[in-house]
């Protein structure tokens, strides 16, 4: 019975307290800063940071982390054929185990706008990531690795075709 008593008293302070929190005619507004304070793209510029994968094994009863270090190195700036600055954009990886191992892991293009950032991954890497016996695709990379941006090969559809069958 005692707690019947105070029933109203507790829904009354319940209810003012919501309702003194709800002000509609304020409004925030989050500054984020600007783009190139989250993405400094600068030629050799670097940044390294830990990658961490969960696998699970043994028909998903095992499970295990596999941790590798990553380096994003900007080689290199350059104006791309829209006009816009552009930056060539080295990918090393290395297993967190290995201080000195780098391996190269990818090649990007990475063009800021006002706020937000094109970033454009070599695709015949991801290519014979997935396909790795894809021979137009091995062909084509010696010709096109380290190759100039600005003045990029231009590959026909037929081209195309032959090295994206996927």
């Amino acid at each position: 019975m005692k707690s019947s008593r105070h029933l109203p008293a507790v829904l009354l302070f319940a209810a003012s307290t919501l309702l003194s929190g709800c002000d509609k005619s304020v409004t925030e507004t989050l500054e984020t800063g600007s783009l190139t304070d989250w993405m400094p793209l600068q030629p050799g510029r670097s940044i390294t940071y830990r990658l961490d994968s969960t696998v699970y094994l043994s028909s998903g009863t095992v499970k295990t982390v596999r941790s590798h270090i990553v380096r994003d190195h900007v080689e290199g700036g350059f104006t791309d054929n829209t006009g816009k600055t552009a930056y060539r954009v080295v990918r090393r990886i290395r297993s967190a185990t290995d201080s000195l191992q780098w391996s190269p892991n990818a090649v990007f293009t990475a063009t800021p706008g006002g706020k937000s950032v094109e970033w454009v991954e070599n695709n015949l890497r991801f290519t014979l990531s997935r396909e790795p016996g894809n021979t137009a695709a091995a062909a084509l990379l010696p010709q096109v690795a380290g190759h100039d941006p600005a003045t990029a090969r231009v590959t026909t559809l037929g081209e195309e075709q032959a090295i994206n069958t996927f």
